[in-house]
């Protein structure tokens, strides 16, 4: 019998009805990570507000859940050591491995740990400090070094006897010297997802270049309407689509967006859409966009690059931190660098203008997508708990081979925890 913990600092919200809400992506990883164990306790982060990524309920017992404070950001997290270790604490007791979800706000509380460790790197701290407009003048200064002390504890975390380091892409692992260190790529896609879905807009509709994401400045969204701008001097019909919700930290951010394409929007060659669920409505924006872009200043391994592939949608992005483990440019995506406009809007325009590249784009990313599911995240997870257990190599194999089974069975009788 295998117990599992898994705690991470995403936000999440309790509706009256008392059912847990997270976003698509974290939540269907949970429950895939809760079925490859024979024991789960979870322990997230609450919010007592409802924000735009809390559009996926959680299907897991409430006995089997344990609550953390609100943590949305470094420093309201840094002061909250003591409660979040009682937490730690409280998983630690039901679970023979943990998952700890990194960056964490409240990093002290993981210090002395009781059960065997998987610290799951999904982001670069440093790199959202230093793109936010959030943190300014004496505050950008203490984020920094705030962050900078976050990112050498986590190295030393994950230095640390049975522990186990998974970093989302290669980018950050090259970050961090601990040499068993696994990268995985995250996905939200189950496997009857792929393909679930099929192109329904007019071959002469306008050409559509769609952008996926919360709106922070992280995420490069400055860069791409000014290489769009430049798109429209050679297709004055061209759209741009932009999905996403409101983060709760940078809302400025999301103002800056709106100013920026206001103009656009009153000629019809843009659309702020909001956020939609993550599901077929979702996934029908994939299958009708002519090219996905996602121009990042950091990233880890954006789910939303696996998410368009799966559903024929040729991709853009920028070559920073995971992305590249993610994209192998010319193969199952175009690569460029960050905040480049003029090398953006040209990459764009080959896939418009080259019928050739655009096929084969298409067919090596939908090929990734099917090998990059959720189910193939929490696998890996769940290997590393193995390694972090001092299982031997034989068991885990065969353990995995168990995992497999079992969530293919799950998945056959509707995949019900």
């Amino acid at each position: 019998m295998t117990r599992i913990g898994f705690i991470t600092p995403a936000l999440a919200w309790r509706s009256a009805d008392g059912g847990i809400w997270t976003n698509a992506g974290l939540g269907r990883l949970i429950e895939a990570v809760a079925r490859g164990s024979d024991k789960f306790t979870l322990a997230t982060s609450m919010t007592p507000v409802e924000q735009d990524q809390h559009n996926y309920r959680l299907q897991l017992p409430q006995r089997d859940i344990r609550f953390l404070p609100s943590m949305p950001s470094i420093a309201r997290g840094l002061g909250k050591g003591a409660e979040c270790r009682r937490v730690v604490r409280a998983v630690e007791a039901r679970s023979d491995a943990v998952i700890v979800q990194l960056p964490f706000s409240a990093p002290t509380a993981l210090f002395d740990a009781r059960r065997p460790r998987v610290y799951h790197l999904c982001s670069d701290v440093r790199a959202v400090v230093r793109s936010s407009r959030y943190y300014r003048g004496v505050r950008r200064l203490a984020a920094n070094c705030a962050a900078i002390a976050m990112e050498e504890l986590q190295i030393a975390l994950a230095a640390t006897p049975n522990a186990q380091l998974v970093c989302n892409g290669a980018g950050l692992r090259e970050r961090y010297p601990e040499k068993r260190a696994r990268t995985i790529i995250s996905s939200a896609l189950r496997v009857e997802d792929l393909g679930s879905v099929a192109r329904k807009r007019p071959v002469d509709a306008p050409f559509t270049v769609l952008f996926v994401g919360f709106l922070r400045p992280e995420k490069g969204l400055d860069v791409l309407v000014s290489a769009f701008r430049l798109l429209l001097q050679r297709v004055p019909n061209a759209r741009l689509e932009i999905v996403g919700g409101l983060d709760a930290v940078e809302m400025g951010a999301a103002f800056d967006v709106r100013a920026a394409v206001a103009d656009l929007v009153a000629s019809g060659n843009a659309e702020l859409v909001g956020a939609v669920p993550f599901g077929p409505a979702l996934f029908q924006r994939f299958a009708d966009a002519d090219v996905l872009a996602l121009p990042s200043r950091s990233e880890g391994t954006p789910r939303v690059l696996v998410e368009a592939r799966a559903f024929g949608c040729p991709i853009v992005a920028t070559r920073v931190g995971g992305i590249p483990t993610s994209v192998t440019d010319g193969l199952d995506g175009l690569l460029v660098p960050p905040d480049d406009v003029k090398l953006l809007f040209e990459a764009i325009d080959r896939i418009r203008t080259n019928s050739t590249l655009r096929k084969s784009l298409v067919a090596a990313g939908y090929e990734f997508a099917r090998r990059t599911t959720v189910e193939a995240q929490a696998e890996a997870l769940l290997a590393a708990c193995d390694a972090a257990m001092g299982t031997s190599p034989q068991a885990q194999v065969e353990r995995s081979g168990q995992r497999q089974a079992s969530l293919s069975l799950s998945l056959s009788v509707g995949g019900k925890l």
